[in-house]
C-alpha cells in the first residue's frame, strides 16, 4: 500500500470514528405529553340595589310632607350577585329636583332644603359607619361624595339606612314649606 493509500485510510478512520462519537453524544429519549381543555375565565361583581321598593342601579327616593322636628329614615337594600366578593361598596347622593309650593318665597338656591336636613347616622345591618365630621348635613353628604360602606361578600345582601331630621330652627322657616326634594342614590361595588 502506498502512503497516499495508507493517509486515505487514516483519514477514513478518523472521520467514521469522529462520526460515531458524534452520533452517540446527541442520542437520547423523549417523551411527549399534551394538556387540553384548559381554559381562564373571570369572575363577577355585580350591584344589584334597591331603594324604597325601587329597584336599579341608581335609584330616587323623595322626602315630603315634612316639618321642621321630623325625623326621615331611607332604606336601601345592596345585592352583590356577583361570583367575588367586593372588596368596596360605595353610596353617593345628589339632589334630582328641589321645588317649593306654587306662591311660595322658595330659591333652591339660597334656600337649599339640604341644609336643613341632617345625617344623623348611616348604618348597614345595624352596625353604625363613621363618617366624617364634616357630614352634618344631606348638602355635606352629597358635598363628600362617595361613601364607603365596607366589603360585600359574593351573594350576600346589605340593609343599609340612612337616618336624620328636618332641623328645627328658632326662627319661621316657611320658605320650606310645601317643598319637594328628590334624590338620586348611587352605588358602586370594586373589588
Amino acid at each position: 500500500m502506498g502512503l497516499k493509500t495508507k493517509l486515505a485510510m487514516a483519514v477514513a478512520t478518523s472521520a467514521a470514528g469522529a462520526a460515531m462519537i458524534a452520533g452517540g453524544t446527541f442520542a437520547y429519549f423523549s417523551s411527549t405529553q399534551q394538556s387540553t381543555g384548559n381554559t381562564f375565565a373571570t369572575g363577577t361583581i355585580t350591584l344589584g340595589m334597591d331603594v324604597n321598593g325601587s329597584a336599579a342601579s341608581n335609584a330616587n327616593f323623595t322626602l315630603s310632607n315634612k316639618i321642621p322636628g321630623d325625623s326621615f329614615s331611607i332604606p336601601i337594600t345592596l345585592t352583590n350577585s356577583g361570583t367575588h366578593a367586593a372588596g368596596h361598596t360605595y353610596l353617593s347622593f345628589s339632589t334630582t329636583s328641589e321645588t317649593g309650593a306654587s306662591g311660595s318665597t322658595f330659591n333652591p338656591v339660597s334656600d337649599d332644603i339640604n341644609t336643613q336636613l341632617t345625617v344623623d347616622s348611616v348604618t348597614v345591618n345595624g352596625r353604625t359607619i363613621t363618617l366624617p365630621s364634616s357630614i352634618k348635613t344631606i348638602q355635606d353628604l352629597e358635598n363628600y361624595g362617595k361613601v364607603d360602606l365596607g366589603s360585600l361578600a359574593s351573594g350576600a345582601t346589605d340593609t343599609v339606612t340612612v337616618s336624620g331630621h328636618f332641623m328645627n330652627a328658632p326662627t319661621a322657616q316657611n320658605q320650606y314649606q310645601g317643598v319637594t326634594a328628590t334624590y338620586e342614590v348611587d352605588g358602586e361595588l370594586t373589588q
